[in-house]
Parts: C-alpha cells; sequence; structure tokens
C-alpha cells in the first residue's frame, strides 16, 4: 500500500514539475540603460546590476572648484559600455526594490560590472560580494581604477549608498 501511495505521489509531482511555468536564468535583448547600475529590457524587465553600485542620476562630482553631473556621466558612460548592443543577463533570483539582480555581460563577453568598475565609474558593492569582496575581481578592478584616478576616481564625491540613504551632499550640491 505505501508503495502504491510513493508512486501516485511521485507521479503527481512529476506531472506538477513538467506543467510549470520555468524560470529564465538568462535574457538577452538590447536595453534602455536608466542609470549605471540598472537597466530594463524591452519586455519591462528591470535588472539591477550585482555587485556594483553607481552615482545616481542627479548625484554630483566636485573637481577644481566646479560641480560636476558624475551621475548623468556615469549613465553616458553606460550607454558607451553596452554600445546599444544586445546584452545577456544572468537572473541571480533575488530583488532590489522590483528590479531582478543580475549579472551581466556585454555582447563582445565581457562582464559589464568589471568593465564599468574598471572604467572608473562604479564601486564594487563589498556588502553584497562574497567576503565583503575580498579577493573579488570587482575590488581588484576598483583598486586600479582609484590608484590611477580615473572616472570619478579624480573627483571628490559622496559614496551612492551614502547619498542615497544619509543624504549626504557635496558643497556644491547643496
Amino acid at each position: 500500500m505505501n508503495s502504491i501511495i510513493s508512486r501516485i505521489a511521485a507521479v503527481a509531482l512529476l506531472q506538477l514539475f513538467l506543467t510549470a511555468p520555468a524560470h529564465a536564468d538568462t535574457v538577452t535583448g538590447p536595453v534602455r540603460v536608466i542609470d549605471g547600475d540598472t537597466f530594463q529590457f524591452e519586455s519591462g524587465l528591470k535588472v539591477r546590476i550585482y555587485g556594483i553600485d553607481t552615482l545616481e542620476k542627479n548625484q554630483k562630482c566636485a573637481k577644481d572648484g566646479a560641480c560636476i553631473p558624475c551621475g548623468e556621466q556615469t549613465g553616458s558612460i553606460a550607454v558607451t559600455l553596452i554600445a546599444k548592443a544586445p546584452i545577456t543577463c544572468a537572473l541571480r533570483g533575488e530583488k532590489s526594490y522590483d528590479r531582478e539582480m543580475a549579472s551581466c555581460s556585454t555582447v563582445d563577453g565581457k562582464d559589464y560590472a568589471e568593465t564599468i568598475i574598471a572604467a572608473g565609474w562604479a564601486l564594487a558593492y563589498r556588502r553584497y560580494l562574497p567576503k565583503s569582496g575580498k579577493g573579488h575581481a570587482y575590488v581588484t578592478a576598483e583598486e586600479k581604477a582609484k590608484a590611477s584616478r580615473i572616472g570619478i576616481w579624480d573627483t571628490q564625491f559622496i559614496p551612492p549608498a551614502d547619498w542615497r540613504n544619509r543624504k549626504m551632499r557635496l558643497e556644491c550640491e547643496r
């Protein structure tokens, strides 16, 4: 009797599995850049790029006494890096503010996050990286960009998380 019940249960589970909608592991296509770490696919799906934090659209940097629209520049750099070509994003099964967390690669197969960090326009989001980012490629790329003083590392800026959450602002933004 127990073996009959076990078989019936196994068949029921198999039928459920075979008829359940599949969860897409990856999505590929052209995107609209919302900002340096958020893209939207034509389907409406918004993805938040895993492992990085970029300046917000309205965020400014300061250099030589001038206030620079670094947040806007970050979005422009993102558009340049993906070259308006389709990108592929591996969905991580997590959400952040109604956006799917994803690791994305450009049409030439480069890791988008590592590329924008290496260009000096994003920070490694250590808080979300394994082991707080120790030895992670994103942290290494950030350290090199910072040492080379490229992108935002050649300016004064407020880390994006502090700008968003603590409402910290540069003098030129007030």
